[in-house]
């Protein structure tokens, strides 16, 4: 009976570890999918601007990329940058996202929320 009590403590621990595991990288693949779309709508909205305007400052980029996180996910916080390919603004813009999120069963092992941060990079589609 001991053993198989130690046995099923031992799968249930294991579940839980899996559980865990899962659950925090799917956290971190969500806060990527949603910082690249950031990236990419910060990359329109820059182009945009140097094509009405004939300048993109960071705020415009940063802007868009809050306008895009707002209702998917406003616990994200976004710090940006934008750079060109000879160091000229508006051609990419690079973002850094951080975002907690609430790990399943992480209180288990002492971690029951992680801070996580991403970079993405995204360079416009719109016709010059």
């Amino acid at each position: 009976m001991p053993l198989v009590l130690g046995m099923v403590v031992c799968l249930l621990l294991l579940g839980a570890g899996v559980t865990a595991a899962t659950s925090a990288f799917l956290a971190r693949s969500r806060l990527q999918h949603s910082c690249d779309g950031a990236a990419a709508a910060a990359a329109a909205a820059t182009h945009r601007a140097l094509l009405l305007a004939g300048a993109a400052t960071e705020d415009v980029a940063r802007s868009a990329a809050l306008d895009y996180l707002r209702p998917r996910d406003p616990a994200t916080a976004v710090d940006g940058a934008i750079a060109g390919p000879g160091g000229g603004p508006g051609d990419t813009v690079e973002l850094r996202c951080t975002g907690t999120s609430a790990i399943t069963f992480g209180a288990v092992f002492g971690v029951a929320e992680m801070t996580m941060t991403v970079r993405a990079v995204g360079r416009s589609l719109l016709p010059e």
